[in-house]
């Protein structure tokens, strides 16, 4: 489903189509500069249309991504769930509940229970953003901490002789590979969210840059107004396409 901003930046893609169009039939149409040329008009809105569909595609990823993530965090066989099972299976082992290793992977669990599952609105990729972060958000700290408190947690049953779960789940083995999984499945994310910033605010760019589609819109409406007039009927046609 297109974002508000996506339709919009459609709708002006759309518009440029159609100054495209209208231009093509006037023969009196040579404008001063190659900037407003049909041929450069035409090279450029497919450029624009090609850096659009690069950020509905980069979009795709980062949010395939950031699911993953999440799913790996909070998720049915995520970290907080695993914690749970071996915390509960060092409970059961000889040492008891009162081992220091139990305490220590309770104490995890209980920091890892203290990070709230980010909103909607904190995970959502269709924030338009820069490329480079000035802050840290909640949700990349909340992450971060997790990962930390269930690599602490394989620490402690390395050294647990007794912990030989059969639950593939949370084997020492599979606890390892786990984090190892959890870290590229965070790389990830954060690659896709800086390739899709960066598609953002190229395409920014290409609308709103020096030479943009705002700037040709103005300057053709410009340059129609001074070879027609402003009250001939070619200008009146070109002033209804709103950029």
């Amino acid at each position: 489903m297109a974002s508000k901003s996506d339709s919009s930046f459609g709708n002006k893609l759309a518009k440029g189509q159609q100054i495209l169009q209208y231009v093509k039939t006037l023969l009196a149409y040579k404008p001063p500069h190659e900037a407003l040329s049909i041929e450069r008009l035409e090279k450029f809105l497919k450029q624009i249309s090609e850096a659009n569909n690069k950020v509905a595609n980069s979009y795709n990823l980062v949010a395939e991504a950031r699911a993953t993530r999440l799913d790996t965090y909070y998720g049915r066989e995520g970290i907080k769930k695993r914690a749970a099972m071996i915390r509960d299976f060092v409970g059961i082992l000889p040492a008891g509940k009162n081992s220091p290793a139990y305490m220590n992977i309770q104490k995890e669990c209980q920091k890892m229970s203290s990070y709230k599952k980010p909103s909607k609105k904190e995970e959502n990729a269709d924030n338009e953003v820069l490329p480079i972060k000035k802050t840290v958000s909640t949700s990349e700290t909340s992450f971060g901490s997790i990962l930390q408190s269930i690599k602490n947690i394989g620490e402690v049953v390395k050294n647990i002789v007794e912990y030989n779960p059969t639950n593939e789940l949370i084997t020492k083995k599979s606890i390892e590979a786990f984090i190892l999984f959890i870290e590229n499945a965070n790389q990830t994310a954060n690659t896709q969210q800086y390739v899709y910033a960066d598609a953002i605010q190229k395409r920014q760019e290409l609308y709103e840059g020096t030479e943009g589609l705002r700037y040709c819109f103005q300057n053709i409406k410009s340059f129609i107004a001074a070879n027609f007039g402003k009250s001939s009927a070619e200008f009146k046609e070109v002033s209804k396409i709103k950029y």
